[in-house]
């Protein structure tokens, strides 16, 4: 009698331990996911973490879930959705071959698209290549075709106002500086330099209407030649004038707050021309041939 109980005892506390330790289900995997360990544990306590194989990332769900004591699994089912991008901007003259090619108007990750000009006589500025990333974003920025010849292009860039550049290079091509411009930045600077041609392209971010310089030619006692700023939000260029004493200041296009703008400028001295661009469109073009700037070949 006495064994009898004992046996009967120990049997109900099987049990209450048992209805403790109640195991979860089989946790599935998604379509194209896999578990961060190789594997997933069904016991309260485990946690198990998921994720999606390259080209998919994890919506809808969680990536972490953990078997909670009464054999249920926290969170919610997660799936693999496929990456793509979003059609990428073509500006005017420009083409772009991506591959692999498709004919949706969305890019699987991975994809390359490569832009060219499709007329002789206009350059390219911008990234030649552009890929389809991890987020679902191109790399890169936007294109423009603007009228000049293929360069090689010295890639330079700066969150913040640059130093300084004394350059005498033949033909001088600054590509791609990234200013995040507030008041009173300085912007670019350039010592006075000899160039027959000259390319300086620019990427900005305006933050309010204040006044703020992109680009500053300097002579060596530090007068200035030429300036592009930022007046109450629109572009202004000054510069001295040939043989006089004052100075000439013209405001021109309105600049977008909040919003990063491509400028270029571009200086040919075959016939004293520059041409300023904004997002790929010319906005005017300056007679050098008024101004104080005595580029010369060397």
């Amino acid at each position: 009698m006495i064994i009898f109980s004992f046996i009967l005892f120990t049997f109900n506390i099987v049990n209450i331990d048992g209805a403790r330790t109640k195991q979860c289900s089989v946790l599935e995997l998604p379509k194209h996911g896999f578990f961060f360990s190789g594997y997933c544990k069904q016991v309260p306590g485990s946690l198990c973490g998921l994720g999606c194989l390259t080209g998919y990332r994890l919506v809808n769900g969680d990536s972490f879930r953990e078997c909670r004591q009464d054999g249920t699994w926290s969170g919610r089912e997660p799936k693999c959705e496929e990456i793509r991008c979003s059609t990428l901007k073509i500006h005017p003259r420009v083409i772009q071959e991506c591959l692999p090619q498709q004919n949706n108007t969305e890019y699987k990750f991975g994809t390359k698209c490569r832009a060219k000009c499709n007329e002789t006589g206009y350059r390219l500025v911008g990234p030649r290549v552009r890929e389809c990333v991890v987020m679902g974003r191109w790399t890169g920025y936007e294109q423009f075709c603007i009228i000049g010849t293929e360069t090689t292009s010295l890639v330079m860039s700066s969150t913040t106002s640059t130093p300084d550049l004394a350059t005498t290079p033949k033909y001088l091509d600054y590509s791609n500086y990234a200013l995040h411009i507030n008041n009173n930045d300085t912007g670019v600077t350039l010592t006075y330099f000899n160039s027959t041609e000259f390319t300086i392209i620019v990427w900005f971010y305006l933050e309010n209407n204040t006044k703020a310089n992109i680009i500053s030619l300097k002579q060596n006692n530090d007068g200035t030649l030429f300036e592009l700023n930022i007046q109450q939000g629109r572009l202004a260029v000054y510069h001295s004038r040939r043989n006089q004493t004052n100075s000439t200041t013209t405001i021109y296009a309105n600049i977008p707050i909040d919003k990063w703008i491509h400028f270029t400028w571009t200086y040919s001295n075959r016939n004293q021309q520059s041409n300023l661009y904004i997002d790929g469109a010319r906005q005017q073009s300056i007679d050098f041939g008024v101004m104080s700037l005595d580029f010369e070949s060397k």
